[in-house]
């Protein structure tokens, strides 16, 4: 099975796919001991008998909390003037008139109310011995969003966070395919008062997903399959456009969130029991500010205590 394959929108682009590259995996290993770079699971597989592990099962509760900011804050008005003086390729889409401010500043940093925080991650892992289980039925699997949209409208992703759900296991630790795959689009033509739009990369490296690299051209999208579970950051970036940046999650369940533009996150059809919880952000002194802290979740309300961390 091809790991990627390519959709264009706009004419003449049957030579873009000369342009891609595959060149191997992202580095390290996953914290459930598997090599990175490990073949893609089949539909239907099981573990090895030795990762035999209790199945637990979506749930019933309901997991809420914030991310709030404490300490020094960041100059941001300074951080959107150091990066639109930088600006030297195609500063006049980048920074055009009709771009929101979001696109053509900082992007590590959208801080809310009472020091709330945007793009913070907040996601489960299975605690020791066991595994999240789901049947073709459950709720998380049967409504999950089939295509996870990202966007260049100007010189920015959009969303800059995001999260993909590709594959999950049932009950007897078979692998099955969501269906859910990432589309990339160029939406620069139809910014673009003359129509033409102009040219993006996506570049993704990380995890334990093969990197990608290829040229987009206005109008254009690429779709991406076969994206592979981890629980590191995967890096987004525009290779013609160095500022440019998002961040990717690829896992094998849903519990996973992006914090809102006052840093609250909620997260449906949580297990009951023990559970392992993960917060990460770019900005934070050390990027995951939870690293695995074990919680016991029932079902109904889980209300978090505020999560604090300070810029690094």
């Amino acid at each position: 099975m091809r790991l990627f394959k390519i959709a264009t929108t706009a004419l003449g682009l049957s030579s873009l796919a000369m342009l891609l590259a595959l060149t191997g995996c992202g580095g390290g290993g996953d914290k459930d001991g598997k090599k990175d770079g490990d073949k893609p699971a089949k539909d239907g597989d099981k573990p090895a008998p030795s990762e035999k592990k209790t199945a637990v099962m979506a749930g019933k509760g309901v997991l809420k909390g914030r991310v709030l900011l404490t300490g020094t804050k960041p100059d941001l008005a300074a951080m959107d003037k150091e990066l639109q003086e930088n600006v030297k390729t195609d500063k006049s889409h980048c920074l055009a008139e009709g771009a929101k401010p979001e696109e053509k500043g900082q992007q590590k940093w959208f801080i809310g109310a009472d020091d709330g925080v945007k793009n913070a991650v907040v996601f489960l892992q299975p605690a020791d011995g066991t595994f999240f289980a789901f049947s073709a039925e459950d709720k998380a699997v049967k409504d999950h969003d089939k295509v996870v949209e990202l966007h260049q409208p100007h010189c920015a992703f959009v969303p800059h966070t995001l999260s993909v759900f590709p594959e999950y296991q049932d009950k007897d630790g078979k692998v099955h395919k969501t269906g859910e795959k990432l589309v990339a689009h160029n939406d620069t033509k139809e910014n673009d008062p003359a129509g033409k739009g102009i040219q993006h990369n996506l570049k993704i490296a990380g995890g334990a997903t093969k990197e990608f690299n290829q040229t987009i051209a206005g109008g254009a999208k690429v779709e991406l399959e076969g994206l592979k579970h981890s629980t590191k950051p995967v890096s987004i970036t525009c290779t013609i456009h160095t500022w440019m940046n998002a961040t990717m999650f690829v896992l094998n369940h849903p519990y996973i969130a992006v914090t809102d533009k006052d840093g609250n996150f909620k997260i449906e059809n949580v297990p009951t029991g023990k559970v392992k919880l993960y917060v990460w952000h770019e900005g934070a002194k050390t990027p995951f500010i939870k690293d695995g802290e074990v919680h016991e979740l029932k079902d109904g309300d889980n209300d978090l205590k505020d999560i604090k961390f300070e810029a690094k």
